[in-house]
This record gives structure tokens, C-alpha cells and sequence, in this order.
């Protein structure tokens, strides 16, 4: 998940998946998740977005930057 700044709240969460099955997740399937594992609700994400894949370093960590800016790209 990254953080995004918003307006109203301050910050809101969007959620980056890869689909591992022929399908991808839905927000609801997430959410539907964090409730079972009684993830408070406010920690939620408020968007999905899918990526074929995740940017990653030289040793494998996400870039959170960059995922960011694919956001900043689309707005």
C-alpha cells in the first residue's frame, strides 16, 4: 500500500496487487480479508489498483516511489 495526500483526511490508502490466478482481487476481496484478520477499519485501502509488476531495487524491495507516480501519471 501506498499513502497518497488527500484533501479532506490528510492521506488515503491505495492498494498495488499482482494477479497470481487468472483473475484479480477486488477491493472487496481485500477488505474482506482485513476484516477477517480484524485489521482496524481506518488502515484500510480506499483503492485498488492492479500492475502486471512490482518496480523493484537491485535487491528486490518494492519502489514505492514509483508506484506513486504511476498515480501522479494517470490523474
Amino acid at each position: 500500500m501506498v499513502g497518497v495526500p488527500d484533501p479532506k483526511t490528510g492521506e488515503r490508502s491505495i492498494a498495488f496487487v499482482t494477479a497470481s490466478g487468472p483473475t484479480a482481487p477486488t477491493l472487496a476481496d481485500i477488505t474482506s480479508h482485513l476484516a477477517g484478520i480484524g485489521m482496524a477499519k481506518p488502515k484500510w485501502p480506499e483503492e485498488l489498483r492492479v500492475v502486471d509488476a512490482f518496480p523493484r531495487t537491485a535487491s528486490g524491495k518494492v519502489q514505492k516511489y514509483q508506484l506513486r507516480d504511476t498515480l501522479q501519471s494517470r490523474d
